[in-house]
């Protein structure tokens, strides 16, 4: 099979597209023909070189993986040959207490696909059946790619916040990769939507600023009937008058005999 392989990260990236066997399904894993994948900011991170521990040298990135399962490993029981399924973002091992309690996303002993082991940047992927979600046959495999990430993620803030029909909520960067997958669940339970990002009319006109406007009142009040400037007062910066600095030698007097004497008892 084809897959697109990081050879080293950094910017750009070394990728290369190589032929690779097919993957073999362990106990419990499907062998899941990829027919749609996406391409999220993770990725991008591990292509970049910033995101660095824990992934395998010449991984094959993808964690938003739509496909058929084409084959079954003993022990499985979930899904069957020619399920339409999803993929979530963990190879979940369904033994761990997060497993047993749904949460099979946060596995703790699970590699992260297409971060820890291969992921769906090709034609085939091996994966756990624990970690594969049976789609309808109605929802097309292109939009379903997306559902295990940025879509699951805005659907766990939006279960989080215990939103009501008739609540107002207000979505950030609604119009963002995650933002825009919670606008429309909010709006399926009911609640009105307030989108921060949201054009304001009045707030797009350019408006100079104050000093700008300062400078084109004086420009325009050099007409004949202009009001004439007030003259400041620099008293406030004039020296203290010392009387004894600003007397003439002439006019200092010695010290008196009554006042000599003082000084000399002292």
């Amino acid at each position: 099979m084809r897959a697109l392989i990081l050879q080293t990260p950094g910017n750009p990236p070394q990728l290369t597209v190589a032929e690779r066997p097919k993957p073999i399904p362990a106990a419990g894993e499907a062998l899941v023909r990829v027919a749609a994948r996406g391409f999220c900011h993770h990725d991008r991170l591990v292509m970049a070189g910033a995101l660095r521990r824990g992934v395998r040298p010449g991984i094959t990135l993808g964690h938003e993986i739509a496909g058929i399962v084409e084959e079954t490993a003993p022990g499985v029981h979930r899904v069957q040959p020619g399920d339409r399924v999803v993929a979530l973002l963990t190879n979940a091992c369904g033994q761990c207490d997060r497993c047993r309690a749904g949460r099979q996303h946060r596995c703790r002993r699970g590699p992260g696909i297409g971060h820890a082991r291969d992921g769906g940047f090709a034609e085939y992927a091996a994966l756990s059946q624990h970690s594969l979600i049976r789609l309808p046959d109605a929802l097309p495999l292109t939009q379903s790619a997306l559902l295990a990430c940025p879509a699951g993620v805005a659907r766990q803030a939006l279960i989080a916040t215990a939103l009501a029909p008739g609540e107002t909520v207000a979505i950030t960067g609604a119009d963002g990769g995650l933002g825009v997958h919670a606008v429309q669940p909010a709006a399926a339970l009911g609640a009105r939507i307030i989108p921060p990002k949201s054009p304001i009319p009045n707030r797009t006109r350019h408006r100079p600023s104050n000093r700008n406007r300062r400078t084109r009142l004086r420009r325009n009040n050099n007409g004949p009937n202009r009001r004439p400037r007030r003259r400041r007062n620099n008293r406030h910066r004039r020296r203290r008058h010392n009387p004894i600095i600003h007397k003439k030698p002439s006019a200092i007097r010695p010290p008196s005999p009554a006042r000599r004497s003082r000084r000399q008892a002292i």
